[in-house]
């Protein structure tokens, strides 16, 4: 099976010529021009994807801001910045962002497929399933079980579950649920995340609530 790589890049010339090499050297390169589109890209088909190359300086939504955004989504995926800038200071805003590497432009393309074979083996050791009590989370193909029959999610049901598992016995309120589920250029409405938990107990059978429970006057908190 090939990996699959997004290329979030402006330079088309660029693009094209890493694009080329990339596949000679049996990988499946995807490209976006657009940082906007590039993380619209990422949130549907990050559970085919890899990894992921990107630009800072891109039009419309910075590689920093993609980063942020990715993890702040909970998705786990290796991300290599292309950068002209020579100041560590813009490494290390990478580095907090969420990158995995960065990689001064001009490069050696050889160099980079170093990099991206490195990140690739360190994304092995990532776990792709949450354990929370009787569910089984499969974070590649998104699919929640239990007892190895699958629950239907919607997709804001199922990254609403993961952030609850990943922050399991702590009471988060619902300002931080929308901040770290909803993405920047959503708008919910107050009750969007009081809608979403109702439905998710619901399809979890959660029906005396204490696998999800309500924390008044803070928001809620999933206990295992």
């Amino acid at each position: 099976m090939k990996t699959n790589i997004l290329l979030i890049e402006d330079d088309q010339l660029l693009s094209s010529s890493l694009k080329r090499f990339l596949s000679l050297r049996g990988y499946s390169v995807s490209i976006e021009y657009d940082g906007l589109k590039g993380y619209g890209h990422i949130l549907r088909n990050n559970s085919e994807l890899d990894l992921v190359i990107l630009d800072i300086n891109l039009p419309r939504l910075s590689g920093l801001d993609i980063c942020h955004q990715v993890r702040k989504s909970g998705i786990k995926l290796p991300i290599i910045i292309l950068t002209k800038e020579l100041s560590t200071d813009i490494a290390v805003n990478a580095f907090d962002r969420g990158a995995n590497d960065y990689v001064r432009k001009p490069f050696d393309m050889q160099e980079l497929e170093a990099r991206i074979q490195s990140q690739l083996k360190n994304g092995d050791a990532i776990s792709k399933t949450l354990q929370a009590g009787e569910f089984l989370i499969d974070l590649s193909c998104r699919k929640v079980l239990r007892d190895g029959v699958e629950i239907n999610l919607r997709r804001k049901e199922f990254d609403l579950l993961v952030y609850l598992v990943r922050n399991k016995n702590f009471a988060l309120s619902r300002d931080k649920i929308i901040a770290n589920v909803w993405n920047f250029d959503e708008d919910p409405y107050p009750n969007t995340v009081d809608a979403h938990i109702s439905f998710l107990r619901k399809k979890l059978n959660d029906k005396d609530q204490q696998f999800i429970e309500t924390v008044h006057g803070i928001g809620y908190r999933l206990n295992i």
